[in-house]
């Protein structure tokens, strides 16, 4: 119970942009937060991504990306549990998706393997559940937020095509144009 209070607290205290506290405290309260999101009890963890969601206000997002939590919420993006799964992927694209502070959330999100944790939620066998659809179309919208800068492009689709990507063609020198014409319709050429 002492945790869900703290953790309670904490929600307000980061969604509440009149509080007065001392930076002491406020960076005390990311820490514990920060705890609550690495914690091994899934319910610590559903509480503290659901606090996570609470906050829409750009100064709220700037203080939780500035106090480090953003490679914390991109973990649990992949945890077991649905709720917390569905809780920090929603939280990153609202972080992600607008606004200045947006860039620095995707620079956070590609230092901590955005790119790779959210292609491995697309790429997971198929199940025809609502969550798993809602899941993977989180997981796209921040592949899609993640592609916004150019570090992030490369990161999902390299710096080269793959050969495959690119048809070969031949090309026709203008000599031997005339020649394959001739040779072609020598072989076409219907019996007479």
């Amino acid at each position: 119970w002492q945790n869900r209070i703290l953790l309670s607290h904490t929600a307000c205290f980061i969604m509440s942009s009149t509080t007065t506290s001392t930076s002491n405290d406020e960076a005390e309260m990311y820490k514990d937060l920060k705890g609550f999101l690495l914690s091994d009890r899934t319910d610590l963890r559903q509480s503290a991504t659901a606090a996570m969601l609470q906050i829409r206000e750009r100064e709220g997002i700037e203080k939780v990306i500035k106090n480090g939590l953003v490679k914390p919420l991109t973990r649990n993006c992949s945890y077991h549990d649905p709720q917390v799964s569905m809780n920090a992927l929603n939280a990153l694209i609202n972080f992600s998706s607008s606004g200045e502070i947006a860039s620095q959330c995707v620079e956070d999100l590609l230092d901590s393997g955005a790119v790779n944790r959210m292609t491995e939620i697309v790429l997971l066998p198929k199940e025809n559940t609502e969550t798993w659809r809602k899941r993977v179309n989180f997981a796209m919208a921040i592949l899609a937020n993640l592609t916004r800068t150019e570090r992030g492009s490369i990161q999902l689709i390299g710096k080269t095509l793959p050969d495959e990507a690119v048809p070969k063609i031949e090309i026709i020198e203008e000599g031997d144009d005339e020649e394959d014409n001739n040779n072609n319709n020598d072989e076409h050429q219907l019996p007479t």
